[in-house]
């Protein structure tokens, strides 16, 4: 059943996608023909609007192609409808919005055919291209989309939509060129070298397109019609006469010469152009049809399956009568028999003990069930008789044994009476004297502990004695090192100024050497006075520079003597200084061999004080010690009181517990011998 239902799901799977898949194999067809259409339309409209006037033939042939294109989109509408691929819808829409720009441009493309050529919108012509290269451009796309959906839904069609794409873009690229011819016989002009180049690619492209057809018409057994159309097509455009018809209108345009008429022109680039797309449509037709076929297929499978699902569900509906009545009813009226036997029924009959399949063995083992109620009933009632006579003998052995248990337990109890008596009187004498005890030791401890607080207190002054001792001799030692490292800084200040002195002597020296200069400068600047005013006229300027030389020279020659004078006093003040700091480090010396002395003195008074801490200390000790015994004992006395109490507690339980067991051994022996 389940392996049916499964191939019922995989068929439905096939039937749903073979139908999608043949939706968009028909919406490519239709997109198909739309892009030829289009296609059409634009190169006959740009011919109209670039001649005048635009003769009849050509306004029927705009006409036919619209009719096709607005066909064409008209049918892809509806096929839209059934496509919910959330990828192709977006495409399909943009399609529907370029073919209706496309349409509001064909009302200003007739009324500019009704006018003169220099009487019409110079840009008609390029907005109609554009819009129309807009709307190819989604077409294009609409059809890659919907290609590669059909290659996933029907594989079988791969090859064939690869044909119908690659014939597509043939004829797209050949149309490049063959757009150009026509507008250039249409206008009756010569071909530019840009045309040239145009054609070149567009053929170029379209021979790289068609071997791709070729190459999968031959790679795939494609259907005959697929390749008979390849055929023509091929030598329509591709063969020795093709390329020649080509090149031929091509020479003749380049050397400017027009021996082919328009209309004839214009109905041979058609035809062999056409022949491209009888390739694609001739291979979108085949596709269609696998696609067809595969849901043919996918239909029979479900039907396949449907039919094996039916026969399952036949067989399980006679299986499940047959059940109900082999098994379930018979099953339900065994229930009812045992119910009936569990409330003590036993005269219950087992259906079904005839049978022999499993139903008649669980009828024989209820039947053994029946069976041991029925002796187990037979054997309690002899059991209750049974029980009647035991009972008689059972009180005359409990009298005895009462009898006897009174007469053991009874002196036992006595002797427990007893000894629970002397055992309170001993507890209550160990009270007594343990109080007694307690009582001295309190005394005794509460001596040892004064004792041990005045030597506690001896103990205190006695360290803080010392600490006062060593705090002097740490300032004492602290005062003499100060007094070292005065001296010693004395000595650097003294060094120092001695240093100054020295400096202060060698300033001297330059200060006579600035002097001498300045001496040698005067001289040099009178000696150009001189001979300045030997020059006369001439000499007058450098006159006046000697003058202020001079003049520099004496103003020199103050200021060193200033200087001389300063830093003798230097000199003077730095030998008195050097005196006074030689005063300064002996007295300080004095002062660090008086704070030695102190401090020898101080260490020796803190050794002293330190031996009285440590006797003190040891005296302290001692009195801890007996008072923590004096107090230990106490606590043993504390201990052997609570002890006595304990014991004296547990006699008189013992005392009342000997008491309620002799009351609850005469309450037993009464039952007993009630019993």
């Amino acid at each position: 059943m389940t392996i049916a239902v499964g191939d019922l799901v995989k068929a439905w799977n096939a039937v749903s996608s073979s139908a999608v898949a043949e939706q968009e194999a028909l919406a490519d067809k239709s997109v198909l023909e739309a892009l030829q259409a289009t296609r059409f339309e634009k190169s006959y409209t740009r011919g109209a609007l670039l001649v005048s006037p635009v003769m009849e033939n050509i306004r029927t042939k705009i006409s036919a192609t619209r009719l096709e294109l607005d066909d064409a989109v008209a049918k892809l509408a509806k096929q839209a409808a059934s496509i919910t691929d959330p990828l192709i819808l977006p495409l399909a829409e943009q399609v529907f919005a370029d073919h209706r720009q496309l349409v509001a441009l064909r009302t200003n493309v007739d009324e500019a055919m009704q006018k003169p050529l220099d009487a019409r919108d110079a840009t008609l012509v390029n907005r109609f291209s554009t819009q129309s290269d807009r709307l190819l451009t989604a077409f294009d796309d609409l059809s890659g989309g919907l290609s590669d959906r059909i290659k996933i839904t029907a594989p079988d069609s791969r090859v064939l939509v690869n044909i119908k794409n690659a014939a597509w873009r043939t004829r797209a690229t050949i149309g490049e060129a063959y757009t150009t011819l026509t507008q250039a016989v249409v206008q009756r002009k010569g071909l530019t070298s840009a045309d040239l180049e145009t054609i070149a690619a567009g053929v170029g492209k379209a021979e790289a397109h068609w071997s791709t057809v070729i190459s999968e018409t031959r790679r795939a057994k494609v259907p005959d019609v697929v390749t008979k159309a390849q055929a023509a097509a091929q030598a329509a455009l591709f063969s020795q006469e093709g390329i020649a018809a080509r090149n031929a209108v091509r020479d003749d345009l380049l050397h400017g010469k027009f021996s082919i008429s328009v209309a004839d022109y214009q109905a041979d680039s058609n035809v062999r152009q056409r022949s491209v797309v009888t390739v694609a449509m001739a291979a979108m037709d085949q596709a269609i049809a696998v696609t067809e076929e595969a849901a043919g297929r996918a239909k029979a499978d479900m039907i396949k399956a449907i039919g094996m699902i039916a026969m399952a569900l036949i067989f399980s509906l006679g299986g499940f009568a047959i059940t109900q009545y082999r098994v379930v009813g018979p099953l339900g009226a065994m229930n009812h028999a045992m119910s009936r036997l569990s409330g003590g029924d036993l005269d219950t009959a087992i259906p079904g003990a005839g049978r022999r399949d499993e139903i008649g063995a669980m009828a024989a083992s209820v039947q053994v069930f029946k069976d041991n109620l029925v002796r187990s009933h037979a054997l309690e009632e002899e059991a209750s008789l049974a029980r009647a006579g035991a009972e008689t003998q059972r009180k005359h052995a409990m009298r005895q044994m009462a009898d006897t248990f009174e007469g053991s337990v009874s002196g036992i109890i006595g002797a427990v009476t007893a000894a629970a008596a002397q055992l309170q009187s001993t507890a209550r004498s160990m009270a007594s004297t343990a109080t007694a005890t307690a009582s001295q030791s309190v005394n005794v401890a509460s001596a040892a502990e004064e004792a041990s607080v005045n030597v506690n207190t001896v103990a205190a002054a006695a360290e803080q004695l010392g600490s006062s001792v060593q705090e002097i001799g740490r300032q004492v030692e602290s005062s003499a090192s100060l007094a070292q490292m005065a001296v010693s800084e004395a000595a650097q200040t003294g060094a120092l100024v001695q240093n100054l002195s020295s400096a202060a002597a060698k300033i001297g020296d330059v200060v006579a050497m600035i002097t001498t200069i300045a001496g040698q400068t005067n001289l040099l600047a009178l000696n150009a006075t001189i001979e300045a005013a030997r020059a006369g006229e001439a000499g007058r300027g450098f006159a006046v520079v000697a003058a202020e030389v001079k003049a520099l020279a004496n103003q020199t020659a103050k200021a060193t003597e200033e200087i001389s004078g300063q830093i003798g006093q230097i000199q003077a003040a730095a030998g008195q200084a050097v005196g006074a700091i030689d005063g300064i480090a002996a007295r300080i010396q004095e002062i660090s061999g008086v704070a030695t002395s102190i401090s020898a003195a101080v260490e020796e008074q803190g050794a002293a004080t330190q031996e009285i801490v440590r006797n003190v200390s040891q005296a302290a000790v001692g009195t801890s010690e007996v008072t923590d015994n004096i107090a230990g004992v106490a606590h043993a006395v504390e201990a052997t009181g609570a002890s006595a109490g304990q014991v004296l507690g547990a006699a008189n339980e013992l005392s009342r517990q000997s008491e309620a067991l002799s009351d609850e051994v005469r309450h037993f022996l009464s039952g007993v011998r009630a019993a």
